[in-house]
């Protein structure tokens, strides 16, 4: 709950009642026996979901990996847009705080390109990064 506090937006109330919940404790039981088999690449992951219910999970090392991220979405089902994938700023201000993997994928900015963009326009005051325990997340300054 001490971390919880600390967490801007979080409905702290909320949580704490979420907590009680044997439903929630089982589901984070769940999860967290899942992230324990998984070794240490257990945890940060994503996971995609198919119409079926079928799973893939791409994690560790992979996640850095943008083309990782559309293989899992391709293989659930997920048809690629034919629009043009937008600029960083826009994206940013669409989709609120973004990682930098994120960024990568949604704007089709591969290998050192994402991150190049990001700081150059945080050094023009256009983004800002936020540092948290996980890493950095990218928002419209």
């Amino acid at each position: 709950m001490q971390v919880a506090r600390q967490v801007p937006g979080l409905d702290v109330a909320r949580f704490q009642i979420g907590l009680s919940s044997h439903a929630v404790l089982e589901v984070f039981g769940t999860e967290l026996e899942r992230a324990r088999a998984g070794g240490p690449d257990g945890l940060p992951r994503l996971e995609v979901s198919d119409s079926r219910g079928r799973t893939r999970e791409v994690r560790g090392p992979a996640l850095l990996d943008p083309q990782a991220w559309i293989g899992a979405l391709r293989d659930a089902g997920a048809t690629p847009s034919a629009q043009v994938p937008p600029s960083v700023e826009p994206a940013l201000r669409e989709h609120g705080p973004l990682a930098t993997a994120e960024v990568a994928a949604l704007c089709d900015l591969p290998g050192p390109a994402a991150p190049a963009e990001l700081w150059r326009l945080a050094a023009e005051w256009r983004v800002r990064v936020e540092r948290h325990l996980g890493g950095e997340m990218w928002v419209p300054a």
